[in-house]
């Protein structure tokens, strides 16, 4: 018995010392998130948006570079993000390889997201098995609610705008105003939109709680986020009045809306009042949860941060049914959609655990909490992962089938296709490619007529859209995904009559499709029997 004794205070004594070794290392909560970003994300292929994310960055090194494209001339929207076109340059200058820059780009923005994840939590006074499970499940299922918006994914100027998002909050807990806008400020460099609506609600947050410390800490956030706003807003004017062209500004704005975003832009589309309604009773828990967990101060700003955000997704539904296209197409719902989530993700756990404590179950038996802690904590990650088995399942054969092909060297036939392109045409040429294929220009390195995953945010979108219907053979009858499908359908079927229509039009020389076009067969100059390339002006 004695023996027993003694081993038992000896294994006791072994886990709390691992325990307390691994407490000292906070940032070991990070690991379980990690297979979750690799498997989901990192694989050698261009995601969803980096595409076009990265031609600024490579005309910033090659300033000819698709200099004749048409969306290049008649939108100069990227310039607002120049500062991540910048920093992503010298990528391009070194690797000279689209997937290798995303591939390279997206492990230096994970760590940086990862890292001012990290510094909110220790602000926050999240636990670290807190952070370990709210974090992963979160990454796992919840980076949106509904809006389809994210933070974590691909290489793009609004990672690095919700890290300095974060890195403000962290400084606002902290009581280091004067970085918080700093971090504030930087943000709307990197992202105009969530950078402005976030440093909007943090700034919002500090003034609800100034009769606690008075009015010279939001007063200074709000003096210097303004002064990093001013000069980027001089861009903004500037260069949507050279993008503006003609036509109705109304219809230019229901198209952004209705048409190419509702996905984002539309609450109507992703059931926008049911996700209101969730937001808020998250919204509700996380402050109930930190009230009781942090210091006061630090739950009165941070419920007030999400309080703000959320009276920014009220006032977009509100502007749906008030149909103020020209306030949605500015993405009121994205930071509520991310970020209200994420913060109770890593309250949640806490909480529970703090439930335990509480009543007669204090009274239970701390080896039998330690079990309850356990078992509170795992139920939601098996049933998160019980019901995304099906998504989880995609992506892991995403993964899997594209790095076995990039090991096999095996080239796909888009690459294939586009790769002949940029080698056997010359670089003026102007391509009628497939309009659903977003990653064109990178790949072919070749102007194109239009493309429907890179669609202007000003009224050049009127003539955008007059592209993309004479490339379809005819009007639309669907919006966002369900375009793109009619895309699919209709684009090979366009009979030749039309793709010479197409080509006179838009100073075409080239026809990329994935059909064989037995009355061109005389214009046929390169097939691999998925993809053939016609001569428009042979």
């Amino acid at each position: 018995m004695q023996t027993r004794a003694v081993a038992g205070r000896e294994d006791s004594h072994v886990l709390k010392s691992l325990l307390g070794w691994c407490k000292q290392r906070y940032w070991l909560a990070l690991l379980p998130a990690l297979p979750i970003l690799l498997t989901r994300f990192y694989y050698p292929d261009l995601l969803d948006n980096e595409a076009g994310k990265l031609i600024e960055a490579r005309r910033l090194i090659e300033p000819a570079f698709l200099g004749n494209d048409w969306l290049q001339i008649a939108s100069r929207e990227d310039v607002l993000y120049g500062l991540f076109s910048a920093l992503v340059a010298p990528l391009w200058m070194v690797l000279k390889n689209a997937v290798l820059v995303a591939m390279v780009g997206r492990l230096l923005i994970w760590a940086v997201l990862l890292y001012a994840v990290l510094r909110l939590a220790r602000a926050m006074e999240v636990e670290g098995y807190a952070l370990a499970v709210g974090l992963a499940i979160w990454l796992f299922r919840f980076q949106t609610m509904g809006a389809n918006e994210w933070m974590f994914g691909g290489i793009e100027s609004k990672c690095v705008a919700y890290a300095l998002l974060l890195l403000a909050l962290e400084s606002a807990l902290r009581n280091r105003v004067v970085a918080a806008a700093v971090y504030g400020g930087f943000a709307i460099w990197f992202h105009v939109l969530v950078g402005g609506w976030g440093a909007m609600a943090l700034g919002g947050a500090l003034l609800m709680g100034a009769r606690s410390y008075g009015w010279r800490r939001p007063l200074q956030f709000c003096a210097i986020t303004g002064a990093f706003l001013l000069p980027l807003a001089a861009v903004f004017l500037h260069s949507t009045s050279l993008a503006e062209g003609s036509g109705s500004a109304e219809e230019a704005n229901r198209l952004i809306v209705l048409f190419r975003n509702p996905h984002h832009l539309d609450p109507y589309f992703f059931h926008g009042a049911a996700e209101f309604a969730i937001l808020c009773i998250l919204a509700g828990v996380t402050a109930f949860g930190l009230f009781r967990l942090v210091t006061r101060s630090k739950a009165a700003l941070v419920s007030w941060f999400v309080v703000l955000l959320l009276l920014q997704f009220g006032a977009g539904l509100i502007a749906r049914r008030m149909g103020w296209f020209g306030f949605l197409k500015y993405y009121p719902f994205r930071v509520a959609d991310v970020l209200v989530g994420l913060l109770f993700w890593l309250t949640l756990p806490m909480l529970l655990v703090w439930i335990s404590r509480r009543g007669r179950l204090a009274e239970v038996p701390v080896k039998f909490r330690v079990l309850a802690w356990c078992a509170i904590l795992l139920l939601p990650s098996v049933a998160v992962l019980v019901k995304s088995a099906p998504v989880a399942r995609r992506h892991l054969g995403i993964f899997a089938e594209s790095w076995s092909r990039y090991i096999r060297h095996d080239e796909s036939p888009w690459v294939e296709a586009t790769h002949w392109i940029r080698w056997h045409t010359p670089a003026s040429a102007v391509i009628i490619a497939p309009p659903w294929q977003g990653t064109f220009w990178i790949d072919a390195e070749r102007a194109e007529v239009a493309n429907f995953k890179r669609a202007p945010h000003s009224r050049a979108i009127l003539e955008w859209m007059r592209r993309m219907t004479a490339l379809n053979g005819g009007p639309f009858h669907s919006v966002s995904d369900g375009a793109l499908d009619e895309l699919r359908q209709n684009y090979p079927e366009l009979d030749a009559a039309r793709v010479a229509a197409l080509g006179k039009s838009y100073g075409a020389d080239y026809y990329l499709t994935t059909r064989r076009r037995e009355e061109l067969a005389a214009r046929l100059v390169h097939e691999n029997g998925t993809y053939f390339v016609y001569e428009l002006n042979k």
